[in-house]
């Protein structure tokens, strides 16, 4: 399988720290080397489309702009 390291995975929509996490909780696969992790590219493109973050993270900045009143 190929890998990644976490900052080529944070341009899939995550930060650092969310896949830090992911990884931790096991919601994502990958190896930990050191301080630093690689992702499975297919755990986590899996992951992204069946959860939607990166989409729903969009679309809660868009409603929060939009719920602005004068």
């Amino acid at each position: 399988p190929g890998f990644i390291g976490t900052t080529e995975a944070e341009k899939l929509g995550l930060d650092r720290s969310q896949i830090r996490k992911l990884l931790r909780a096991g919601k994502i696969q990958g190896v930990r080397l050191g301080h630093d992790w690689l992702v499975r590219k297919d755990s986590l493109r899996h992951y992204l489309s069946n959860c939607g973050h990166h989409r729903d993270r969009r679309r809660r900045g868009k409603v929060g702009h939009s719920k602005k009143t004068s």
